[in-house]
């Protein structure tokens, strides 16, 4: 019940919503997937195919019943509503492994109090009605933790073939469960080993690894036969084995390369993935600029995602902790919390908190186990900082509809504005051309405005409203250019463009020609008027 009234009030929200960037590639690939049964454009990627396929499946099915061919590029609002809303089966299950794992690990009352943080919740409920992989991925992976706990101590089957499977559906999903979730069995064998007193008294180490060796191989097993192949030979293998000089090395390669026809398959995908974590991405956080990836960004951006009640209840349970031996029971999700925590240092690819969304679940799991202590207890001030904290989040979480991708708490809100503290899918996951034209509209701004935009929603290519600009036509080689060039004209700039990630000189020349002009926030964007010609040369230039 609880994630059927949560699931349609998530589905109002997105109608307002812009595509997202990744949702115009998903909706294209997942049906190209569907009519041509292949993977190989999402496997390119490095998008593992399940959120895509469940969000295309309906459209599929249309078409396989003869009612109509969907043309995404005249079709795409209807599409994108239909996809979304398939989506929404990923929300309901991220709700029921959330209730199951805490229910194993913390009992009822914890379960109950953290899926009514989680349900309600901006950041997630924000990505929840998208037709995207985030919210999907989570869910899989806290169900591959649920089915190996719920195996402990049962025979093979239940111990390691099913929670196996359960692994290889959260790597169908997306690959970063290959990471994530044996680092959330890392942190139960830690649990295991403080609970014993510190001496092991479990299988053998070879047995562990014989145990864990299983359990992956019928993960990777189990992806491996989901994502499918289309059976054909790899032309980047054989362009390479063409290419070796001569000899007999080279003949073994080509011969190798043109007979070895298994591809495409998971192998690709999950390789794709792992080379782009390894690259990473430029990052913004808090004013910062940065080529590369810089160590505290998903700490930090945690504490702005949280919500205010969910801070106070997680500092108070690190605390209660450290020294009330009857909360240690709890410990699994605390030890888990802590480790991906500590190997979110690590992540290269830092453009949300989406790609955290497994550790800003159990911040909340922590919270959830926090507040079931409190409401356990014999103290009536510690029931009512119960209900205190829980009307405190749905209020800040609530407010913040239908806007959840750009949450930020109230702390966070009184230091600076959002969108000085965080870009990218944070704020402005280019999904706020929707409500820019309903502004423009109410503006009475001449037609077409410019538009300098990093997003994929078809509407900016839809010429009556929107003039794409950019580098390319050239008059950003400096900051005066800039100014010259768009004298006297209004236009409208991602919050992500206007400030962000570096994205070369020639936006380095926009960001400081626009940094001093008069502007409007619309949504996730910025509508900028620049002066005409004659008053552009007045004043300096410079960030303020």
């Amino acid at each position: 019940m609880v994630s059927i009234i949560s699931g349609l009030g998530i589905w109002v929200g997105p109608a307002s919503t812009g595509a997202t960037f990744d949702e115009p590639t998903y909706l294209v690939c997942g049906l190209k997937g569907w009519r041509e049964r292949t993977h190989k454009p999402l496997m390119r990627l490095g998008t593992m195919p399940l959120p895509a396929d469940m969000a295309t499946v309906p459209l599929a099915l249309v078409e396989w019943a003869g009612w109509k061919q969907w043309n995404l590029k005249e079709d795409f609002p209807v599409a994108i509503r239909i996809a979304r809303t398939a989506s929404l089966v990923f929300w309901c299950l991220l709700l029921v492994a959330v209730f199951g794992l805490c229910r194993k690990i913390a009992g009822e009352t914890a379960a109950w109090i953290t899926v009514l943080l989680v349900c309600v919740e901006p950041n997630l409920t924000g990505h929840a009605g998208l037709a995207t992989t985030d919210v999907a991925s989570t869910a899989s992976i806290l169900l591959a933790w649920w089915a190996f706990l719920s195996g402990v101590g049962h025979g093979i089957a239940r111990r390691l073939i099913l929670p196996g499977v359960a692994f290889g559906f959260a790597l169908f999903t997306k690959a970063s469960a290959l990471a994530y979730v044996p680092l959330l069995l890392l942190s139960s064998d830690i649990v295991a080993w403080i609970k014993s007193g510190r001496e092991w008294n479990g299988p053998s180490f070879g047995t562990w690894i014989r145990e864990r060796g299983l359990w992956a191989g019928v993960g990777l097993a189990t992806v491996f036969l989901l994502v499918g192949s289309d059976w054909g030979p790899e032309p980047t293998f054989v362009k390479w084995a063409r290419g070796l000089p001569s000899g007999w090395f080279a003949e073994t390669m080509i011969r190798v390369s043109e007979n070895l026809q298994i591809f495409t398959n998971a192998g690709e995908g999950l390789a794709q993935q792992i080379k782009h974590n390894m690259r990473g991405h430029g990052a913004y956080l808090l004013g910062v600029e940065a080529h590369r990836a810089f160590i505290w960004y998903f700490p930090a951006l945690l504490l702005i995602k949280l919500t205010s009640a969910a801070i106070v209840s997680l500092g108070l349970f690190l605390v209660l902790v450290s020294w009330k031996k009857d909360v240690r029971k709890s410990s699994p999700l605390l030890i888990a919390f802590l480790i991906l925590l500590a190997f979110s240092l690590n992540c290269r690819v830092q453009i949300g908190i989406r790609l955290v969304f497994l550790l800003l679940v159990l911040s909340y799991a922590v919270c959830g186990l926090f507040l079931a202590w409190c409401w356990e207890s014999d103290s009536k001030f510690l029931k009512s900082l119960v209900v205190l904290c829980l009307t405190g989040h749905a209020i800040e979480s609530l407010c913040s509809f239908p806007n959840g991708l750009m949450f930020a708490n109230i702390p966070a809100k009184t230091l600076a504005q959002p969108d000085w503290l965080m870009a990218d899918s944070n704020f402005d996951w280019g999904q706020g051309l929707p409500h820019a034209k309903h502004e423009i509209t109410n503006l009475q701004a001449n037609l077409p405005v410019g538009l300098v935009y990093f997003g994929t929603d078809p509407v900016s290519q839809d010429g009556a409203w929107f003039r794409p600009e950019g580098p390319k036509g050239g008059g950003w080689d400096s900051p005066e250019s800039v100014l010259k060039r768009y004298a006297g004209k209004t236009l409208l700039v991602g919050a992500t463009v206007a400030r962000g990630a570096p994205l070369g000189v020639e936006y380095a020349n926009f960001r400081l020609a626009i940094s001093q002009l008069p502007w409007k926030r619309v949504g996730c964007m910025h509508l900028i008027a620049f002066p005409d010609e004659n008053s552009s040369s007045q004043g300096g230039l410079g960030r303020p």
